[in-house]
């Protein structure tokens, strides 16, 4: 039987074919069979979790006291029988709702502990990371000469000079393009050499292109 440790979960499924066949739900009257369903869901909602009270007048309250105590009684030889009582007789709880509860917990805490392990090797069991998150990081660049440094600077200069060629925006000078690029290249930490000039063309905003001298 649920526990009730655990935080309520919102939802359980409604076998439809199960309970549209089932012979107990099929001879009950539409009145016995609505007290059925409603309690079911009250049972979810309730903690311990897909538990009832095992007392009528609880359970009429429970259901907004619609009929009067004589007619619950009456519908209760029915649907009753769809509850058991609890161990200590003061719960009444569903069985088929019951292992419905258990097997969702049972995945819900098996997911838990799976993410708790995969934290734990992660990060340790004091929460700090087992070595340094940015090891491999770290090693990789302290591996690069400076010439390979150097490269890889001229590389992504290289690029930007393409960008540049490509893309160039007729409205705007080419010059003052040129001089973003190299704005952005020394926030990057990649630094043209103080010889560099513009690409070859750099001064010809595009307007004239096509034009007759």
């Amino acid at each position: 039987m649920p526990n009730g440790k655990e935080d309520l979960l919102p939802w359980f499924p409604l076998w439809a074919a199960e309970i549209r066949t089932s012979e107990d739900c099929r001879v009950m009257t539409h009145e016995e069979f609505g007290v059925y369903m409603e309690l079911l869901i009250i049972a979810w909602c309730s903690r311990p979790q897909a538990t009832l009270p095992n007392d009528l007048t609880q359970l009429r309250a429970l259901l907004g006291n619609k009929v009067s105590a004589r007619r619950f009684k009456k519908i209760w030889e029915k649907v009753g029988q769809k509850f058991e009582k609890d161990d200590k007789k003061q719960r009444l709880f569903n069985k088929k709702q019951a292992k419905i509860l258990a097997d969702q917990q049972r995945k819900i805490d098996a997911m838990r502990k799976a993410g708790r392990k995969g934290a734990k090797k992660r990060w340790g069991a004091n929460g700090h990371p087992n070595g340094d998150p940015n090891a491999i990081a770290i090693a990789s660049r302290g591996e690069r000469t400076e010439e390979e440094d150097k490269s890889e600077k001229e590389r992504q200069l290289e690029t930007a000079n393409i960008v540049l060629q490509e893309h160039r925006n007729p409205e705007i000078p080419s010059n003052a393009a040129w001089e973003h690029i190299k704005e952005l290249a020394q926030i990057r930490g990649i630094l043209p050499h103080p010889e560099s000039s513009p690409p070859t063309g750099a001064n010809d905003t595009g307007a004239g292109e096509g034009s007759s001298s």
